[in-house]
């Protein structure tokens, strides 16, 4: 495959990734705009930065034509010029394996895991629905995070393909839940794994790089939405506390 193709997919699946990720910090904008992202995301992909020079951006425009007439990424435009991608299902498979991630098969298995032991497909409390990351991997908060962020990245495909959500308490605690749609793919089954491509070092490099700008543009970014707040944080304990009759609303 193409470098500059390689490039350009991990690139965006860092960006995808940094949209859903935990939002723990309370700085800025982060939580808002990512917020604000996630729900635009379907809709509108995330946005696509060709940057350079006039010649680099139309290089770029004709690698993402490209892309997109191999299956790889679907792109959103407005007035013939590419505003926002989002990859298809093999692009984003293809990116994972590129860039050394956990594919949605493997994130599947895992949520298959978090659902079985920790959640409730009709739930009656909080921690029925909220399953806490401390309590998934075993490992308190305050102590070594490592597990928290391994996890993070095993359920991260999940919640891309809307499967999951995660929220986090003021402290920056997560937690995750299984949405209905996730509930309908566990009855169905895992997907097989459609992307091919190597690992590469590199590649996993440029895709932390761009998660990184991503969450820097998402806390420093105005707020498109004006008046707009961004999720209500979940309560420091979830415990014990009851849920209204209409379970998750996403």
């Amino acid at each position: 495959m193409n470098p500059d193709v390689i490039s350009d997919l991990v690139q965006i699946l860092g960006t995808v990734d940094a949209t859903f990720a935990p939002t723990r910090e309370r700085g800025g904008n982060l939580r808002t705009n990512a917020m604000l992202a996630r729900r635009d995301f379907r809709e509108q992909g995330v946005q696509y930065h060709a940057g350079g020079d006039a010649a680099r951006r139309k290089s770029a425009e004709r690698r993402l034509s490209a892309m997109e007439d191999a299956g790889l990424v679907a792109v959103f435009r407005r007035q013939g010029r590419a505003r926002g991608v989002r990859l298809t299902p093999v692009g984003e498979d293809t990116a994972r394996r590129i860039a050394g991630l956990p594919d949605l098969s493997e994130s599947l298995e895992v949520m298959a895991i978090v659902a079985k032991n920790h959640l409730e497909r009709e739930p009656k409390l909080l921690t029925d629905l909220w399953a806490a990351e401390a309590d998934v991997v075993g490992v308190p908060w305050g102590g070594e995070t490592k597990a928290y962020v391994i996890l993070e990245e095993e359920l991260l495909p999940a919640m891309v393909a809307g499967l999951m959500v995660c929220n986090t308490t003021i402290p920056g605690h997560a937690y995750y839940a299984v949405t209905p749609a996730g509930w309908a793919a566990l009855d169905d089954g895992f997907p097989t794994p459609a992307g091919a491509g190597a690992f590469a070092q590199a590649a996993r490099d440029e895709y932390f790089e761009a998660f990184r700008l991503a969450r820097v543009g998402y806390a420093d970014a105005k707020v498109a939405a004006l008046g707009e707040i961004g999720p209500l944080p979940l309560p420091v304990s979830v415990g014990g506390s009851p849920i209204g009759p209409h379970g998750l609303g996403v």
